[in-house]
């Protein structure tokens, strides 16, 4: 028929095509790369490949730590994990070792950098304005938790899962609550006060000598306790005196109402090294100690008997 369509089958497979080998596309000039790019496109690419003194004017500039207003160095430090970091901040530039340097040891910044950190606030301890709150905010006797924390992770000594007190540790820690107990007392602050702003700290205090005192030799430190306690507590008191001796009569009386709390909270401390050490070896009792340091500061400065439980 005509204009009939003849329909030619295939018979077999269909034949295998040859592969199609892609020649390397050649290298594209910068006026092509261009015109294949859009408007903003063209932009980046020309601040990518420019000089690189024109790129670096095109950046935004980076913001510098040190152009950062030293008024807000304490208020910034205060949402920090520790009020020390302050210290470390005033490594940052001339402006903020001078802003940290220059602020008075007794200004109300230190008190709110320190009362910051605290559980209960300011309202525990009123604001003084003759007392070192700069010395709190370095000594800063909280990390006693912190030790606490990282003695006390695992088990027990026998389990070695424990990390051991060591000598420094267990050094670092005494200096800190010696020499707090003593800017307490010469301030007229009441140590007990200070250390019951943060929560735990009292119990972690007493956690801490037992653990001291229930390692293993050569890491028991029960013997060393004792002696601290005997050999600093006079040289605190003598300290104390010492810088009270020209006050009025009112601070001499909260001096020794802070060193009173303080021989009495350490007293609870210590218990243990009371129970199992002292009775043991026949040793002056640690309240008897503290007694006769106390009595001897209320009577030095007011002529009265120690108060102390």
């Amino acid at each position: 028929m005509r204009g009939a369509r003849v329909c030619v089958r295939q018979v077999g497979p269909p034949p295998i095509a040859a592969p199609v080998t892609v020649p390397p596309m050649p290298h594209l000039s910068r006026q092509a790369s261009l015109r294949r790019e859009g408007p903003v496109e063209s932009a980046l690419s020309a601040v990518s490949l420019a000089e690189p003194k024109v790129a670096k004017e095109l950046r935004p500039a980076e913001p510098r730590v040190a152009e950062l207003p030293v008024d807000l160095l304490f208020h910034v430090c205060c949402f920090l994990d520790s009020p020390k970091r302050l210290f470390a901040a005033r490594r940052v530039c001339g402006a903020w070792r001078e802003r940290v340097d220059g602020t008075a040891a007794t200004s109300l910044e230190w008190y709110v950098l320190f009362t910051a950190f605290m559980s209960r606030g300011p309202e525990a301890v009123p604001y003084k304005a003759d007392f070192d709150w700069r010395s709190l905010v370095w000594l800063n006797v909280f990390e006693i938790i912190n030790t606490v924390a990282k003695i006390t992770s695992g088990g027990y000594p026998s389990g070695d899962d424990r990390h051991a007190l060591t000598p420094e540790e267990l050094e670092r820690t005494l200096t800190s609550i010696r020499a707090a107990g003593e800017r307490t007392a010469i301030g007229g602050v009441s140590f007990k006060s200070i250390i019951s702003m943060r929560l735990n700290t009292k119990p972690a205090l007493s956690q801490l000598i037992h653990v001291a005192c229930t390692q293993k030799p050569p890491m028991n430190h029960t013997e060393r306790l004792y002696e601290w306690w005997s050999t600093s507590l006079p040289e605190m008191r003598a300290a104390v005196q010492s810088a009270l001796l020209s006050c009025s009569d009112e601070r001499k009386r909260a001096g020794c109402y802070s060193f009173d709390s303080y021989v009495k909270l350490m007293k609870q401390g210590l218990d243990y090294v009371e129970r199992f050490y002292v009775k043991r070896m026949s040793l002056e009792g640690i309240q008897s100690i503290g007694l006769a340091e106390s009595t001897a500061l209320r009577a030095a400065l007011l002529g009265e008997q120690a108060e102390v439980a």
